[in-house]
């Protein structure tokens, strides 16, 4: 027998005793380990499950996520080994952690506005379906209100199910035929623009010598036009001379609401000689600046 030959198989032998050595040591070692009782850590949150095996020296693993409609959000729904079952310390237990239920109530949406409808469905793990509007109101006056929902509030259905809204576009707009206020007098014709559901536009002057001073020689929208209410008329007065630009002057003027419970109305009032007219209107809160 060669020399090479001999000392292979010397190799041969050391490497096969030296594995069959350390085999049979971590054999020795992991059956000299003492055995544990696994715990039984269905319904625990992690850190207490985490705690209890460290005490008992065994590690947490988590596995998986699912859903459960018994076990609450982020608590075990199952582990591996199972309760009961004896091991070595040291090895690791695999959880399957809860994502919570797979229903889920339907929240009840009506009155809402869109955004908060998005944010509470978002929430709910739900989806936002298919979004349409249509004239008037609920039991939120206003527009972007939710109307009605499909599937129907509070019944049970699977996350991540779409919901289709039905918005509001605000009360539905109510036209009437324009009135004709040419050849009036002045204060006649705001009487008539209030009593018609109108607004006062923008003011203009002429100056005719054929028509009545104070009298109204055009308007916007004219006379059969369609409009709708609140909607805003200009009106063109005649006057003896045509205004003088220089004789025009611009204030601002601020006014802050009372502190108090209730909304105010605030208007305020123009006046050209024996002309009035409306500059601003609206409601504002106890504080609010105008």
């Amino acid at each position: 027998m060669s020399r090479g030959l001999k000392y292979g198989l010397y190799a041969l032998v050391f490497f096969s005793a030296l594995g069959v050595s350390a085999y049979v040591s971590t054999w020795f070692i992991v059956r000299g380990q003492p055995e544990v009782i696994v715990p039984d850590l269905t319904g625990q949150d992690p850190i207490a499950a985490l705690k209890t095996l460290s005490d008992l020296g065994l590690n947490l693993k988590v596995r998986d996520f699912d859903y459960s409609d018994q076990v609450p959000k982020d608590h075990i729904v199952s582990q591996d080994p199972r309760a009961g079952t004896r091991v070595k310390k040291k090895r690791p237990v695999k959880v399957v952690l809860s994502k919570g239920s797979a229903h889920v109530p339907l929240p009840d949406l009506r009155g809402l506005s869109f955004d908060q409808a998005r944010s509470i469905l978002e929430q709910s793990r739900l989806k936002l379906g298919l979004v349409s509007q249509t004239y008037g109101s609920g039991p939120e006056q206003g527009r972007d209100r939710v109307l009605s929902q499909v599937p129907e509030p509070m019944a049970l259905t699977s996350v991540g199910t779409s919901v289709d809204l039905l918005l509001s576009l605000g009360p539905r707009p109510e036209y009437i035929v324009m009135p004709d206020l040419t050849g009036h007098p002045y204060s006649l014709a705001l009487l008539k623009l209030e009593a018609a559901g109108l607004e006062m536009g923008r003011l203009l002057a002429e100056s005719r010598s054929n028509w009545p001073v104070e009298a109204v020689v055009d308007q916007e929208p004219g006379p059969g036009s369609r409009v709708a209410r609140r909607a805003m008329v200009r009106l063109t007065i005649n006057r003896a001379g045509a205004p003088d630009p220089a004789g025009y002057r611009f204030d601002l003027i601020e006014y802050q609401i009372p502190f108090g419970l209730l909304r105010s109305e605030i208007r305020v009032r123009g006046s050209r000689g024996s002309y009035l007219f409306d500059l601003h209107e609206g409601w504002y809160g106890p504080g609010d600046k105008v």
